[in-house]
């Protein structure tokens, strides 16, 4: 059962500082067991969440999905749920 999406909110100082990305977690359901899948840069070897800026005309779960697929090839379908929030502070 999935609860109502509660509203997010960011401490930011200011709105302008505020960048938003959305990401997929790759998951699937194989006999009743919940399988992860693990993602690699190509350039870093680095583990990534495939992830990228809002596109227009599309949903956030439409812009997370479309970026698996470009970013590792994964092909599936979008949960309209935020899952977390994670703030990156950029240095000067």
């Amino acid at each position: 059962m999935l609860t109502k999406q509660l509203p997010l909110t960011v401490p930011v100082e200011h709105k302008s500082d505020l960048r938003t990305q959305f990401a997929a977690l790759c998951y699937r359901v194989r006999q009743g067991r919940t399988e992860v899948l693990s993602i690699t840069s190509r350039n870093t070897g680095r583990w990534i969440a495939p992830k990228g800026w809002p596109m227009q005309d599309c949903t956030p779960a439409q812009s997370a999905a479309e970026e698996a697929w470009e970013e590792a090839g994964v092909i599936g379908k979008g949960l309209d749920r935020c899952l977390g929030l994670f703030i990156l502070r950029e240095r000067d």
